[in-house]
Formats: structure tokens, C-alpha cells, sequence
């Protein structure tokens, strides 16, 4: 019997130093400083909190030392918990290895707050990565290469930027696998970004200007753009290389950024090969909210090969500030992907408003549960409903629901939401004398509670390319009334996975194979067929957690098979065998066992 198991990949961190203990930990400092420190309750557990005084000193600096034989070769970031208190200063980050050579991050600015933050440092060159910084002859001659299985030391330093005296808390060092890429967060207030690719504005400074506020959402500093394009455009441009080349964000599912103003931005998004796309965004919000751009959104884009990212203002006047901008992934127990916040006026929204014989209607925009909602008045006389059309742009693959709030006043009519893909294939769901409650409410609809609709022959509908979404109110009691709509979003539960998502029609050969040369049972096969172009691994596990094979392919649309076929140096025996599928709209994996005997 072959066993097949069902899973979420869970990946965990291995802890460097949970900071429970002070005496793990050496300090230094300069003459003209004076530093301790001591345990205190952290993020996780109890803390390190170093308290320094520089004084007037302009060359002044503190720091922990760890001397110890570290293996950072499981994972590709190294993240911790840190805040900070007092005047603000710089935080330096260091690692030896046993050569000598040392890597690290400097000038990382510690903006005094309250809240724990998590900072990942990369080892892979993305993203806050550790760059060769110099030579400790103490260990050797160093060949400028960080052997990151042999790191001998590691070091935390507080640098003088604003000087004076401050208190830094420091929790949960630990080895981890990170999809996050940081575009950049203006916290250096300069440019190149984070990836060290240059940015700027298009096409000249008399449309749009920038400047670096301390009115942030997190770290140092935000970005302002003031532009003034009443009947043009302009916007930033952003490389994501120093050479302007392609960088790979394909781990990752989603682009975001926090954004504070009210307005209207086209984002574009363009690969290595010239590929180029866009999207639109409506903001209003006197606080920073962060807004997701899911990748699969985009397929005609290489994501392998990202080369560049531009926010565009167009036929508008307004100031807008933005921070931290990242590739991401990972899903919270309720994924949240907003298709339309009704934030900026109907005119220049994706909505369209249509009217049955002499009923009339009108719409616009007032406040919501967060920013901007959208209002309908209406009046029935001798037709049978009025509808708004959304045109989305967003894969509903990955989710089981859509949600929104509603209230409404006047008479009890009826309420419709239908969806309709590329094909024109439309689904309903239908309230019946509603629209009379002056609170909103959420309403949260799954989509096995919608039912076919449309008189086309294709009663199959694809979640992948939603073409439109319909508000209707349709006429019970008739006569006239007013719709209010607000923060209309797709959800799913935790757990949610729709069925057939990626490897379909999978098979595996016997579980027991004899690799004896004798053509019978000499290998494991497994095939499958898939939809779309997908990136598949195999991996075989020994019963102590050690890889003993490692297959990777990127497999085409239609029928799939691969085959194990063991070497004389895999012993007899049970052995795991795990296979990961990843396609642009989601991912699976299937696990099982297989025995060797020869």
C-alpha cells in the first residue's frame, strides 16, 4: 500500500542565541564609552538590553561579542528582534569566518520606538545582505569570501549617529529560509535602494518632486512624491539591480508597499525581456495602509528575470507618501486580497453603473468603514433592476469566498452578487427583501453558494480569469432607495486548498523496488499531468532526516514521469520520498514511503 500524505510545508528557524543568557556574550567598547548590560523580559521569552552613554564623543561605540564555531549553511537570512530607546544611533552587524574574512551591514539606523521589529539580513545578496567589509589578520589572510560554514564570530555594535545615551534590546537571533525582498524602505535616505538599484522621476522635476519625512511607517524615514499632472503624467522609476538587470522574486507571491494620501497610482512591473504590465490602484487614508499586488496576477511577466517597478500618477494633483516596499510570501489564517476599497471618486474608478428601462441611479462616494465607500441612490418605475459592474484583475484560484459590507435605506428589494469569467460563464448568489439596515454588515458569501446563471454551454467556472463582478439591486418592494458598499475582498479559510490544484491524475510505481539490474521493479515512477508550466522537486529521505536524492524540473503543460532508480550506495531499507509542486497559482506537496531491497 502506498501511503500518501497531505501537508503544508513548515519551514522553522534554528535559534542562534534566544538571548536567555547574558553570559553567552562578551562586551567591548571604545575609551570614551561606558556600557552594560542585563536581562530583561523580550519578545520571546527574556531579552539582552545593552544601556550605553557616549557623551559628546564623536568616535564612540559599544557591542556584544560571541566567540563560537557557527554552521549558518541551513537557511538563507539571519533574522532577530531588536528596539530601541534614547537618542538614536546606528546599529553594525558583523561575522567572521575562519579565514578571517568579514561580513556585515553598517549604518543600519535604530529608530527609537517601543515595538518589536523583526530584521532579516540575507545571505544570498537580496536584501539587507552582508557585504565584505575587511580583513581580521587575528584569524588568517581571508580569500574575501564568506565560508558561512565556518563562522568563528559574530558581533552587534551601536555607532554614533545622534551620540548621547540609549538603551538597545536584543532577542530570538536565529537561522531561518525568508521569501521577503526588500525593495527598499528609505530608511538610508538615498538612493540606490536596499537592492542597491538606482531610482528616480519621470520624465522631469517640474511635474514631481521627492523628499525624505520622518512621518513614517516604520524605520527613519518615507518617501513624499509632490506631483502636479492635471492633464499628464509622471512618476518614479525603480531598478532592481545596480546593473539594471533581472533579479529572481519568483519565490515570492506578492509585491507591497504602505501607502498614505488619497488618490489614484498605475503600477507597472517589467522584466529583463521587455515584458511590461500595469495595474491601478485607488488609495484614501490619513494612515499608512499596505496594499498587496499578488504576482499571479501577472503572468505574462518572467519573474525570474524582474528588472523594474514604476509608480505613475496620471491627470491628477496631490501629495502621497509611501514606505517599505518588498516581495513577500506566506499566508495568515485569513488571507486578504482587496479587489476594491471605493476610495477615489466613481469618474475615474473601474465601476459602471447601468439602468433598466426608465429606472434611474447615480453614485458617489462617502465616508466608509476605512477611507471611502460607494453610494447608490436609486428609483424604480417601470423596470426591474439597477447594477454596478467591477472589472477585477485579481486570480480568485487561491480563495473560497468574497466578502463586503453592506446597508442600505428605503424600501426591502433584493440584493445580487454575480461573478463572470473570461468566458461569460455567470454565477449568482441572490438576497432576497434586504437593503432596509442602516449599520453595515458584513456579508461573506463562499462560492458553493453561488449557482449557474448564464445561458452559456460552459457551466464550468474558471477561477483564474474573473472578467466581472455585479452588485444588483433588484426590484421587491420597488420604489426608491439608497445601496452602500464597502471593502469588497476576497478571503478563505485556514486549510482552504481547491482540489486538483496542480498534480492531477498522480500515480506511483510499487512501493518496494529491487534495483538489481534485472529490469523488474528496478526503479520508483511517478507520473502525473499538469495545466500549466510547473517547477517540480523530488526529494528521498533516509529515516534519519538526510537527503539521499535530489531531483528539480520544470515541467510543461500535459502527462509528466519521472523515476528514482537507487545506486549501489543507498543501503536497504525504508526511505521518504516528498514532491513539491509549484505553479503561478499555487503549490502541493505529496509525501510517502518506499522500500529498497536488493
Amino acid at each position: 500500500m502506498i501511503l500518501l500524505i497531505y501537508f503544508s510545508l513548515l519551514i522553522f528557524p534554528a535559534v542562534i542565541d534566544g538571548m536567555e543568557d547574558i553570559s553567552n556574550w562578551s562586551i567591548e567598547k571604545s575609551e570614551d564609552a561606558n556600557l552594560s548590560i542585563k536581562n530583561v523580559s523580550g519578545y520571546s521569552g527574556d531579552a539582552i538590553e545593552l544601556n550605553y552613554d557616549f557623551g559628546s564623543s564623536s568616535t564612540a561605540w559599544a557591542q556584544i561579542r560571541k566567540d563560537k564555531y557557527f554552521d549558518l549553511t541551513g537557511g538563507n537570512c539571519l533574522s532577530f528582534y531588536c528596539k530601541s530607546s534614547g537618542d538614536g544611533n546606528n546599529l553594525e552587524f558583523k561575522v567572521t569566518d575562519f579565514n578571517g574574512d568579514v561580513f556585515g551591514l553598517q549604518n543600519f539606523y535604530l529608530l527609537p520606538e517601543d515595538a518589536w521589529r523583526r530584521i532579516n539580513l540575507s545571505l544570498e545578496g537580496l536584501s539587507y545582505s552582508l557585504d565584505y567589509l575587511w580583513n581580521d589578520s587575528e584569524f588568517g589572510a581571508g580569500d574575501g569570501v564568506l565560508d558561512r560554514d565556518k563562522i568563528v564570530k559574530i558581533e552587534f555594535t551601536i555607532t554614533k549617529n545622534k551620540g548621547g545615551k540609549g538603551s538597545f534590546y536584543l532577542d530570538r537571533f536565529c537561522l531561518i529560509n525568508s521569501d521577503e525582498i526588500i525593495v527598499d524602505d528609505f530608511n538610508d535616505g538615498s538612493s540606490p535602494n536596499v537592492l542597491s538599484g538606482e531610482w528616480g522621476i519621470m520624465p522631469s522635476t517640474e511635474s514631481i518632486s521627492t523628499k525624505f519625512i520622518e512621518d513614517s511607517f516604520e524605520g527613519k524615514y518615507a518617501l513624499e512624491v509632490d506631483y502636479n499632472v492635471p492633464s499628464s503624467w509622471c512618476g518614479i522609476w525603480i531598478f532592481l539591480d545596480k546593473e539594471r538587470r533581472g533579479i529572481d522574486v519568483s519565490r515570492t507571491s506578492y509585491f507591497s508597499f504602505f501607502i498614505k494620501g488619497d488618490g489614484r497610482v498605475k503600477l507597472e512591473i517589467k522584466d529583463e525581456e521587455g515584458s511590461f504590465v500595469y495595474r491601478y490602484l485607488n488609495y484614501a487614508s490619513s494612515l499608512y495602509k499596505e496594499y498587496k499586488i499578488y504576482l499571479s496576477s501577472f503572468s505574462e511577466i518572467d519573474f525570474s528575470k524582474l528588472k523594474q517597478i514604476n509608480f505613475v500618477w496620471e491627470n491628477s494633483t496631490g501629495v502621497v507618501k509611501i514606505d517599505l516596499l518588498r516581495f513577500g510570501s506566506g499566508e495568515e489564517d485569513m488571507v486578504v486580497s482587496e479587489i476594491e476599497g471605493f476610495e477615489d471618486s466613481p469618474d475615474i474608478l473601474p465601476i459602471y453603473l447601468y439602468e433598466e428601462g426608465e429606472n434611474k441611479a447615480s453614485f458617489f462616494r462617502e465616508e466608509g468603514i476605512d477611507g471611502k465607500c460607494l453610494k447608490v441612490d436609486y428609483s424604480f418605475k417601470n423596470g426591474n433592476w439597477i447594477a454596478i459592474q467591477i472589472l477585477p484583475s485579481w486570480n480568485f484560484y487561491k480563495y473560497d469566498r468574497i466578502s463586503f459590507y453592506l446597508k442600505g435605506e428605503g424600501e426591502k428589494n433584493n440584493f445580487e452578487v454575480k461573478i463572470e469569467d473570461k468566458d461569460g460563464t455567470v454565477f449568482i448568489r441572490k438576497f432576497f427583501s434586504v437593503l432596509n439596515f442602516t449599520d453595515f454588515r458584513k456579508i461573506s458569501i463562499p462560492f458553493d453558494e453561488f449557482f449557474y446563471f448564464s445561458t452559456t454551454s460552459d457551466k464550468k467556472f474558471d477561477f483564474k480569469s474573473v472578467r466581472k463582478i455585479w452588485f444588483t439591486v433588484s426590484s421587491n418592494e420597488g420604489g426608491s432607495g439608497r445601496a452602500v458598499v464597502d471593502e469588497v475582498a476576497l478571503e478563505k479559510e485556514e486549510g482552504f486548498k481547491r482540489e486538483g490544484n496542480i498534480l492531477k491524475n498522480f500515480k506511483t510505481s510499487k512501493p518496494l523496488i529491487s534495483p538489481d539490474s534485472d529490469e523488474l521493479d528496478d526503479s520508483f515512477v511517478i507520473s502525473f499531468s499538469v495545466d500549466e508550466e510547473t517547477d517540480v522537486k523530488f526529494e528521498v529521505f533516509n529515516l534519519r532526516g538526510e537527503r539521499v536524492y535530489l531531483y528539480e524540473n520544470r515541467f510543461g503543460k500535459g502527462s509528466c514521469s519521472f523515476e528514482w532508480k537507487p545506486g549501489s550506495a543507498i543501503n536497504n531499507g525504508v526511505y521518504i520520498w516528498v514532491i513539491e509542486g509549484k505553479s503561478s497559482i499555487s503549490e502541493e506537496i505529496f509525501k510517502g514511503l518506499v522500500g529498497v531491497e536488493r
